[in-house]
């Protein structure tokens, strides 16, 4: 319904000229989450209202397929229509006073996040629930946890999403060069040629990582920028492990993290990383070598 609304001013005949045209940047991500709701999420509670089994398997199994990052999307993409929101604020909320929408767009636009922060309440309640009842077996109560496990690290993603929002020095625009936003951590970083050592902050993506520099105020400044084409990996004998653009191993990053069991993942999954770009290069280099000349 705010969609519908709010779509209707880009017909106003008073529509500013730098307004018109950005229907799709002002909802650039909403209606993924709309249509996901509509024709997937609701679907599954109508099926499965009563089968409290049947449903839990069914909301992991979306957010194991990785279904539920629209929401990541949107957090990425509502910085752009807060932007444009704020470039027009007083058209806007001229409009929403036409409309009786009492609310205003911002709120429609920050919902899903608000929303979507909150889900993993629903099952912890559900547990309560379940345990005072005779309804709660093993495997409902590990299906139950493993739910709310999900919905607080989708939380986390979205939380660190926020965050790339508001990097020092770098517009941060989501496209298939990054692949899927994976997690962020904090590390202790040295640098090998200048030996500058900082607080750091790294995110972690499918196909990059984007290290930036932790400030005295707690900001964020942008540092490197390490694609998974380019990225080298080194395990460090005594603790952490270093990055480097090539084999020269130049210009490296020392990487130290609080927990080993952080390291070890951030290890796999940079690993993990090189490995897709060697099977897509094999795959690339098979569909050359098969075409006729």
């Amino acid at each position: 319904m705010g969609i519908d609304s709010y779509g209707k001013i880009f017909y106003e005949p008073d529509l500013p000229n730098s307004l018109k045209g950005k229907k799709d940047i002002l909802f650039t991500c909403l209606e993924c989450v709309v249509e996901f709701h509509d024709k997937t999420f609701y679907s599954i509670l109508e099926e499965n209202s009563g089968h409290i089994e049947k449903l839990l398997c069914s909301i992991s199994e979306q957010i194991t397929d990785n279904n539920f990052y629209c929401y990541v999307t949107h957090a990425f993409a509502k910085r752009i229509s807060l932007d444009l929101i704020g470039n027009f604020k007083d058209y806007f909320a001229k409009y929403s006073s036409k409309i009786q929408e009492p609310f205003g767009i911002e709120c429609l636009i920050l919902c899903p996040l608000r929303r979507i922060l909150k889900y993993h309440l629903i099952f912890e309640n559900l547990l309560k629930v379940l345990e005072t009842s005779d309804e709660l077996d093993l495997k409902t109560n590990k299906l139950c946890f493993t739910v709310i496990k999900q919905f607080k690290k989708i939380n986390d993603i979205i939380n660190a999403a926020e965050e790339i929002n508001r990097i020092n020095n770098f517009v941060f625009i989501a496209s298939y060069d990054y692949g899927h936003f994976l997690k962020a951590d904090n590390f202790k970083i040295t640098e090998s040629i200048s030996k500058k050592y900082c607080k750091g902050r790294l995110f972690l993506f499918e196909k990059c990582v984007i290290c930036t520099e932790v400030l005295v105020d707690g900001s964020l400044n942008y540092w490197k920028y390490f694609s998974y084409d380019k990225i080298g990996i080194s395990i460090n004998t005594s603790k952490g492990f270093k990055i480097f653009y090539s084999l020269a191993n130049d210009n490296s990053l020392d990487l130290v993290a609080e927990d080993d069991a952080i390291e070890n993942e951030w290890v796999a999954k940079i690993l993990g990383m090189i490995n897709c770009f060697v099977a897509e290069e094999k795959h690339r280099l098979k569909c050359l070598s098969n075409k006729k000349p």
